[in-house]
């Protein structure tokens, strides 16, 4: 630097660096970052202090986090150091003004009521709002304020700019005035005080009023400037309204409070003392609302309404409106003591949604805060018990009471808070003494205890918990308090808090108050003596406790007589206090933990600075936990561990929602909710699940079974909803962009946000990066191509419930019209995103449209429950058209393809697929297309004959065929005889089905017929085939039976559709070998099924594949598993309504438990199979059925007679129907029954005449056991 001509001081510390800017004029300042040595806060300090400044930082990691920590101070690499470029750029900051002879900056700048303030850099606003800016922007407003009227180009302004120390990094000046304009701006679309000059630049306005200084001018600026009065005043006694940021839904709590006393002159006898009385009320309630971060919305003479949470929300804005509702009292109480009026207050304080406007806040909190405050006793505070919920342990409170108001619907339970509680940190005050079960966090758990060892052996360790909030950072730090609560050792707990961010040594404070047990009427005297005796104990020095005494506003006789300076006072307290905490290091090891480091003063933070770099030989340990904006500068020092909390699992989440839920399991479609909004935070899981119990959803769907789509969406619970909107609201106009956002999707695109925002180019992307700075959105990819997600489902939906239902209708609706006229890739697939944007912005007839092209377009993909949602909503949505022709049209559309998707999903015999059906068959006319009514007609029959009612399934299936015919439609024909067989075949009339579905197999055309598989559920051909392979076999023609079931397989395979698939798997493949007695590939035959249904949602034939799983596992060996899966697919299936091919699967479990020993059980389900085949006239299986129970009566000791009698009538049914397959089997046992007790002949006259009649199949197991059994029998008759 000497070289280049500049003079430099070295300093090697914080302390000779500020004796440095003391005494010298020092114009730049460079900071060689180390975070052992030069703190953030120190930094932050430097930055205040000088003109400009520079840091050098080693690794890209450090310069990456001190550019988010100090977004406006030059950051370079210190190794290697790119000397030449730190040269340059001190030439920019040593560079004089751009204009000589404007005038010199004043400390502050008066215009149209507003105030700029060059030395706080801040924007005060005519209603008393400040806006902070940051350097770069305030640099720029000095530049222009300094040259009013001048016109400026922009790189004039950027060589300004970089002469007062900001480095831009590219950002255009054309963003900072748009951040500027936002700020200060009025309207910012019409702008007062920065002017755009076209093709030249910009200019501050000409018209400039008296700086501040000017005596004449700041008595006119008192009289006329509501900025010089306190926030929210107005002169006459009236509303002065709200800060203008438009009208918008929002959280708030309202405080109400009223002047109790002399409150008109005329009562007074003096109007002047009145006046003056009122006038001193007015100024100091002001002051405590303000100072609570309130907002003076009315004030009616000795009536003042106050809100907390707008224009800016906190995330304790409840606990800061009660704070401040004691504070009144207090503070009218010394207004009483000082006048020696006899003045009193009282307070309503409510908390809940309302809706604001320019001029007021409306809803039930503005009205029951009042009401509350009219029935509250002099001097007291009555809350609402909508307040009383966020408040958690911190205040005192009496027992609740209900009320009842004139005006309210419901009544409102109160509590009157008579004082604060005294607590040792946040988290036990928010979540009471039950607390949900611990869940995760095993490695940083692993990690603490690990310190804590090492801290017992004496050396020292620093643990720093980061996360965002409610990740769950304080349970942490209570599960190692418990776990460490048996061993010896101290602990110290200090709290920071947000409205304490900047009041010195705050957390310290309140721990050394609580230490001494200090009671609110305690003396100076008796405070003095009580902290002595708190801090004796532990040996402290008198000098500390002097010290620490002085820390707390205690007088004592060393302060009395010091001569010290604030900074010399601060550097003892610091010394003391480190002095005490290592002195209780020395009997039992010390805990002091630091929570919400992120709100922590400076004071504070030097104070862990020093002790953290006290502690390496020390029995200390520090837990500090802070959320991802505070970056400590301790984490490179070898004790010290940083841990990151990160979301919890899903199988985490639910274990907290179970334990909330007190182990009440919740509907699906809710759970999913839960899961999905909260994404993984405790704290969110917590609160919205306690939101749902509380809510009465659950009783409702206990009631009453709630399919997902139908449950309500769930709300953000009111203990979430402040600390969401302080998130947003710290983006300033910003909101509005995140508004946008949340109106498109949880997901959106920077091209689809462009089309829509009332921002482009450079100015959207300011916007959305200060978005995305807070981690509010994720970002993929860079802008014009970027996509941004929001972190969080919650704080979307926060964004989203801020704006007024008019105000998201009118966005949905551009966005609609956006997506529909700039993005056709969008709407050809996400048709329900474009149907969601309509139907919110109710514009249904363009909705409906579009829910049936998603509808559609689910069906084609198979994903049937998304069909079936997106049809159902278009559906009811149809209900509110006028009726008519196209309304019948529509609704008969609607209804057919929603009767496709339950089909696929529910199963042909499900309840709500057939009323679907019956349905769209009501609204059939002569002008109804053939095609659709044969869909519907075929829907119709697949219930009957899924559901086992024979009657009507004849019955339909004969008017589906006379229709086809009527119509000369080939593939309607194809299906026609196809079903028509079916319904032969499962009355057992296998001669018949097999004409019916040989000319189905004959009508089929496999280019033709390809698309039928979406009007009738499946490959018609496919269908064909399947059925046509059971006739055969049935009829003994085994080669041929397999052939076919064979070519329905392959038929299916060149489709690639996920219900053909499956029903073709169940019907040629498992169900198939069931028939022949063969396994072998059971166990793959089930997967695929089960596969095919899970990933595409076929619940119908999941149920079949779960029962040739189950019988899969039997085959093998195992039976516990394999009954488990069996009787599940059976009640699933079931359940579905189905009563089809329920016999054969009845007889399966039967032969299981038979198999296992079971007789009892066996007998009962073989019995139950034979009862639903003859009462559902389902006849196919009844020999079958008889055979086996009658094999089962051997082992359950029945007769013989019995069990001939069984055969002989299988045998008899099995002839009748031609069942040459069932007639074999039941021969071949009766013929070994026969044989055992002596009959040869008679077995071998019953057995060969039918074994005969087979002219293929030979290697089939029947037909080999057939030839076994003969040649026995022949053998021993030879």
């Amino acid at each position: 630097m000497h070289p280049a001509g500049y003079s430099v001081e070295l300093a090697a510390g914080e302390k000779r660096a500020l004796e440095l800017i003391a005494n010298e004029q020092i114009s730049t300042a460079i900071v060689v970052s180390d975070p052992g040595a030069a703190s953030l806060a120190f930094v932050r300090q430097l930055a205040d202090k000088i003109p400009s400044l520079i840091v050098l930082a080693e690794r890209p990691e450090d310069i990456a986090r001190l550019k988010n920590s100090l977004p406006d101070v030059p950051l370079y690499k210190s190794r290697p150091l790119d000397e030449p470029a730190l040269l340059k750029h001190l030439t920019r900051l040593m560079r004089p003004p751009v204009h000589d002879d404007v005038r010199p900056t004043p400390a502050a700048l008066s215009l149209a009521g507003c105030k700029i303030d060059f030395a706080g850099r801040s924007f005060i606003h005519a209603d008393g709002r400040q806006v902070a800016l940051t350097r770069a922007e305030a640099s720029l407003l000095i530049v222009l304020a300094n040259s009013p009227g001048a016109v400026l180009s922009r790189d004039e302004l950027s060589r300004a700019i970089g002469g007062n120390g900001v480095e831009l990094y590219g950002r255009s000046i054309d963003v900072l005035i748009g951040r500027l304009r936002r700020k200060i701006e009025p309207v910012r679309k019409v702008p007062r005080f920065i002017l755009t000059v076209s093709g030249g630049g910009y200019k501050f306005a000409a018209s400039i009023p008296a700086i501040d200084g000017d005596s004449s001018a700041t008595e006119r600026s008192a009289e006329s400037s509501p900025a010089q009065q306190p926030a929210g005043y107005a002169p006459d006694g009236s509303a002065p309204g709200l800060p203008h940021a438009g009208s918008e839904r929002r959280q708030v709590t309202v405080l109400s409070f009223e002047l109790i006393g002399p409150t008109d002159g005329a009562s007074s006898g003096d109007p002047e003392r009145f006046a003056s009385t009122l006038q001193r009320f007015q100024d100091a309630c002001a002051s405590v609302i303000s100072n609570a971060n309130g907002f003076t919305s009315g004030v009616a003479g000795h009536e003042v309404l106050a809100l907390f949470g707008y224009p800016k929300a906190h995330e304790d804005d409840a606990e800061r409106a009660v704070h401040a509702g004691l504070d009144l009292v207090t503070k009218v109480a010394e207004l009483a003591s000082s006048s020696g009026e006899p003045v009193h207050i009282r307070v309503g304080i409510a908390t809940g949604l309302v809706v604001i406007t320019d001029q007021r806040a409306v809803g039930q909190p503005s009205a029951i805060a009042p009401r509350l405050r009219n029935i509250a006793s002099t001097d007291s505070v009555l809350v609402a018990a909508s307040t009383q919920n966020l408040m958690g342990n911190a205040f005192i409170s009496g027992e609740p009471r209900a009320h009842e108001f004139v005006g309210v619907p419901e009544r409102v339970t109160a509590c009157l808070v008579t004082g604060r509680n005294a607590i040792d940190n946040r988290f036990s005050a928010k979540r009471g003494p039950r607390l949900t079960k611990f869940v995760g966090r095993q490695h940083e758990l692993r990690q603490l205890m690990a310190a804590w060892k090492n801290v017992k052996a004496g050396k020292g360790q620093a643990v720093l918990l980061c996360g965002e909030a409610g990740i769950g950072k304080s349970r942490v730090c209570e599960v190692v308090l418990q776990r460490i609560c048996a061993e010896p050792h101290t602990t110290m707990r200090y709290q920071c808090a947000p409205h304490h961010a900047n009041s010195p040594f705050h957390p310290i404070i309140e721990q050394l108050e609580r230490a001494a047990q200090f009671e609110p009427g305690d003396t100076p005297a008796v405070k003095l003596k009580k902290l002595g005796a708190a801090l004796s104990k532990s040996g402290t020095a008198p000098a500390d406790i002097s010290s620490c005494a002085n820390l707390l506003s205690i007088p004592t006789r060393e302060t009395a007589t010091a001569d010290q300076t604030p900074h010399r006072k601060k550097d003892l307290a610091i010394s003391a206090l480190i002095r005490l905490m290592l002195g209780s290091a020395r009997k039992v090891p010390l805990v002091v933990e630091l929570a919400d480091a992120h709100w922590a003063d400076s004071s504070t933070l030097e104070l862990f600075s020093i002790l953290i770099a006290s502690i390496k030989s020390a029995h200390v340990f520090v837990l500090m936990s802070f959320r991802p904006e505070f970056f400590p500068p301790w984490i490179d020092a070898p004790h010290v561990t940083m841990l990151r909390l990160d979301r919890l699992g899903r199988e985490q989440t639910e274990t907290i929602i179970l334990d909330v839920a007190r182990r009440k399991s919740l509907p699906l479609g809710m759970l999913e909710q839960i899961v999905s909004k909260t994404d993984g935070v405790p704290l969110f899981v917590e609160e919205l699940t306690k939101s749902v119990m509380e809510s009465g959803l659950l009783q409702d769907t206990i009631k009453r079974p709630v399919a997902s789509n139908e449950l309500p969406t769930l709300a953000i619970p009111a203990t979430l909803l402040d600390s969401l909107t302080a998130r947003l609201d710290r983006l300033g106009p910003v909101k509005k962009v995140a508004q946008i956002g949340a109106v498109i999707g949880r997901e959106f695109s920077y091209p689809l946000l462009a089309a829509v925002a009332p921002l482009s180019g450079p100015f959207l992307e300011a916007a959305l990066a200060q978005l995305a700075a807070p981690e509010l959105v994720f970002v993929r990819g860079e802008p014009p191509n970027a996509v941004y997600v929001f972190k969080h489902a919650l704080v979307q939906d926060a964004a989203y419930g801020t704006l007024l239902r008019s105000e998201r209708q009118q966005l949905h609706g551009r966005i609609a019209d956006a997506i529909e006229g700039g993005f056709p890739e969008m709407v050809e697939s996400q048709p329900e995103l474009l149907a969601h944007h309509f139907i919110q912005a109710g514009l249904t007839v363009r909705a409906i449209g579009y829910l049936r092209r998603a509808g559609q377009r689910a069906i084609e993909r198979s994903a049937t429950s998304e069909a079936k949602r997106h049809l159902t909503r278009a559906l009811e949505l149809l209900q509110a058209h006028p009726e008519g022709a196209a309304r019948k049209r529509q609704a008969l559309e609607l209804e057919v393809m929603l009767g496709q998707a339950l089909i696929a999903s529910h199963g042909y015999a499900a309840p709500e697929t057939g009323e679907a059906l019956l349905r769209a068959k009501a609204l059939i006319d002569d002008s109804t297309d053939p095609a659709q009514k044969l869909a519907i007609l075929y829907g119709i029959w697949a219930g009957y004959y899924v559901g086992g009612q024979v009657a009507r399934q004849t019955e339909a299936a004969l008017e589906f065929l006379a229709e086809a015919e009527r119509h000369h439609d080939s593939g309607a024909r194809c299906v026609a005889h196809r079903i028509v067989g079916t319904t032969y075949l499962t009355k057992g009339d296998f001669n018949a089905a097999l004409p019916y579905l040989t000319k189905a197999k004959a009508l089929y055309d496999p280019r033709q017929h390809a698309l039928s598989r979406s009007r009738y559920g499946q490959d018609i051909g496919a269908a064909a085939l399947c059925y046509l392979s059971w006739a055969l076999w049935h009829l003994g023609l085994f080669e041929q039976a397999s052939q076919i079931a064979d070519a329905a397989v392959n038929r299916s395979n060149e489709l690639s559709d996920p219900h053909t698939s499956a029903f073709t798997i169940c019907h040629a493949r498992g169900l198939f070998e069931i028939f022949g007695r063969s396994a072998r590939q059971m166990r793959t035959y089930a997967e695929l099924v089960v596969t095919s249904c899970r990933d595409h949602g076929l619940s119908h034939w999941m149920a079949c594949g779960r029962i040739l799983e189950g019988w899969a596992s039997i085959c093998e060996g195992d039976f516990d598993q394999g009954i488990k899966l069996l009787q599940s697919g059976i009640a699933n299936w079931q359940k579905a309504g189905a009563r089809l091919w329920l016999p054969l699967f009845l007889a399966l479990e039967a032969e299981a438990h038979a198999k296992h020993g079971d007789l009892a059980s066996a007998r009962t389900t073989i019995e139950k199979a034979i009862a639903v085949a003859e009462k559902g006239s389902e006849q196919w299986f009844l020999a079958e059925l008889l055979r086996l129970k009658a094999g089962l009566l051997p082992r359950i000791k029945g007769t013989a007679k019995q069990m001939e009698a069984l055969y002989m009538t299988s045998l008899q049914i099995a002839e009748r129907q031609q069942a040459r397959c069932w007639e074999l089997r039941t021969a071949c046992d009766l013929a070994s029954f026969w044989r055992r007790s002596g009959r040869a002949v008679d077995a071998i006259g019953l057995l060969q005449p039918i074994y005969d009649q087979f002219t293929e199949g030979f290697n089939s197991t029947d037909l080999r056991r057939a030839q076994q059994i003969l040649h026995e029998l022949k053998s021993e008759q030879a």
